[in-house]
């Protein structure tokens, strides 16, 4: 079971990330949230990641990742969360609505008028998708229209991601008819996983093979959902998929939090972490989290930073305290 004597200490599980410096182990043992330096795969990416030590057995990481974080009141920017609640595997996007209402023109005019921009907009869609707002009359687009093509579109690729997993996930069109592939982006963020590959390859493959290669060992726990965030007084769109597995032949936890579509400004969103049992009958969290954009004119690097950590549901310091406060800790 996951409450198994610890098999790890925590000097070896943060020497295996490659990511955290000498010191830092003794910091992670003062119970301080401590940050390193994930080296970016690209220049549009942002990357950071973060080790906590907290009293909690590795048990309840798993409602604490697929329940606590991330609600409505963890970050003043969502102004929607809907979570999967049907049994038939389906999501509502009955509540996809253009907020606040202050940017409801300006986006009204943005879709009308994405399928002649031809990916010159900030707006992440395909040329497929593009052609659906193209149908409309441009001069007299409703925000009730473009609502329901939103909701059409994203409940596309919510069922293509099911079904296919990264390769179901449709390019977005940019200038000059190029294409951007965020699926292929998604694959090359995880493939970089060198902890995930070292503490569970079956978790791994599953989070690359989704959904092929589930585990036939161990708790493989799923949640889906999409969120609407107030960016820049725009809303910006997204769906995500948690994974948690608990892996008992390496005795941690990993864990997945993928945001598999952003309507706006960002290409892709990752986060993966881990928890291993460690001594005192601590538990040691690590998370490391990607996002990035090819969209870099009109984004200063302050923004694009704060942007990006909001999408990865607030900042990820912050985050983390707030997962010691869930768990209980001193």
């Amino acid at each position: 079971s996951a409450s198994a004597a610890p098999n790890h200490t925590i000097d070896d599980v943060l020497s295996m990330t490659g990511i955290f410096a000498k010191g830092d182990a003794a910091k992670v043992k003062n119970y301080e949230v401590v940050h390193a330096t994930v080296d970016t795969l690209t220049t549009r990416e942002l990357a950071a990641g973060f080790a906590m030590l907290i009293q909690k057995k590795i048990d309840d990481v798993d409602e604490i990742f697929l329940n606590s974080l991330g609600k409505e009141d963890s970050d003043e920017s969502i102004q929607h969360l809907e979570r999967m609640t049907n049994s038939d595997g389906t999501l509502d996007f009955s509540k996809v609505e253009l907020l606040p209402a202050k940017s409801v023109k300006q986006m009204v005019k943005a879709y009308a008028n994405c399928a002649s921009s031809k990916g010159a907009d900030d707006l992440n869609l395909s040329r497929e998708e593009r052609a659906l707002f193209g149908a409309l009359d441009k001069n007299h687009t409703t925000k009730q229209q473009v609502e329901d093509i939103l909701k059409q579109v994203m409940a596309n690729r919510f069922q293509e991601y099911q079904q296919k997993g990264l390769e179901g996930i449709a390019p977005y069109q940019r200038k000059s008819n190029k294409h951007f592939e965020p699926g292929a982006e998604l694959r090359e963020k995880t493939e970089q996983l060198t902890a995930a590959k070292k503490a569970s390859p079956s978790f791994l493959k599953y989070t690359l093979d989704y959904p092929s290669s589930k585990p036939t060992t161990g708790d493989v726990n799923e949640a889906f959902g999409w969120f609407n965030f107030n960016i820049d007084d725009k809303p910006t769109f997204s769906m995500f998929h948690k994974l948690s597995y608990y892996d008992a032949k390496s005795n941690c936890y990993m864990l997945m939090f993928r945001h598999f579509y952003v309507s706006r400004g960002h290409n892709s969103v990752q986060a993966c972490g881990a928890c291993f049992p460690v001594e005192n009958n601590d538990s040691l969290v690590l998370l490391a989290s990607r996002t990035s954009t090819d969209l870099v004119a009109g984004f200063g690097g302050a923004a694009k930073k704060a942007m990006g950590s909001r999408i990865m549901g607030g900042k990820l310091k912050a985050n983390f305290e707030k997962y010691r406060s869930v768990s209980d800790v001193k």
